[in-house]
């Protein structure tokens, strides 16, 4: 159940609605990516549209954000997603959730969810630690870390799935706008978590 009214933003910030929430902190975005992959690619896709190996290396190295560079490790599962790119052009004309988990399941789980984002956006919302931490703050109050193992992090992709479309539908915001909020107010909450614990507020 999400909130009705919040004190969105610390100290001086005015108890309003979603809208009013999404508006102030998508301004607070800032993704230090140089890559214009994302948005060519995801964003402003145009149709009709094909991946491959280039398209598919360059989202994953913008989602990377450490100067789009892959360690060797990322770079081994970038090559497993690449070598199935059939399946990947498949799941974006007709996804299908079993094919997608016998084909990927065994990469990590916030590169399955941004693998799943970049095939089907409307479907499925970025996600990673930030937003992970807002959603739970903005629902709970508390200051909760995206962990456990690769099934936990998936069952918890789906309760942000569920949180993410309560926002858009109250807000009545744009999918990205919502996202670049979420990002920014979490990345807030890490960089100052003493002005978010219980005791301060």
């Amino acid at each position: 159940m999400l909130p009705t009214t919040q004190a969105w933003i610390i100290d001086c910030k005015p108890a309003d609605d979603w809208k009013t929430f999404i508006e102030y902190w998508k301004g607070m975005y800032h993704y230090s990516s140089k890559s214009k992959a994302y948005d060519v690619y995801v964003i402003d896709r145009k149709m009709p549209f094909k991946f491959d190996s280039v398209i598919l290396r360059g989202l994953f190295e913008w989602k990377n954000n450490t100067e789009d560079k892959l360690s060797e490790k990322k770079v081994s599962s970038v090559n497993q997603i690449i070598d199935k790119l059939e399946v990947v052009n498949q799941l974006a004309d007709d996804w299908d959730a079993k094919t997608f988990s016998d084909s990927f399941g065994k990469i990590s789980a916030i590169w399955q969810v941004f693998l799943m984002h970049v095939i089907q956006p409307s479907q499925f919302p970025i996600f990673d630690q930030h937003v992970y931490r807002a959603s739970i703050y903005l629902q709970t109050g508390d200051i909760g870390e995206l962990k456990g193992t690769t099934k936990q992090k998936l069952n918890a992709y789906k309760e942000y799935q569920a949180f993410f479309g309560d926002v858009r539908l109250a807000s009545a915001c744009d999918s990205r706008n919502i996202d670049k909020a979420l990002w920014a107010f979490g990345r807030f909450i890490k960089q100052y978590p003493r002005l978010f614990s219980k005791t301060s507020l």
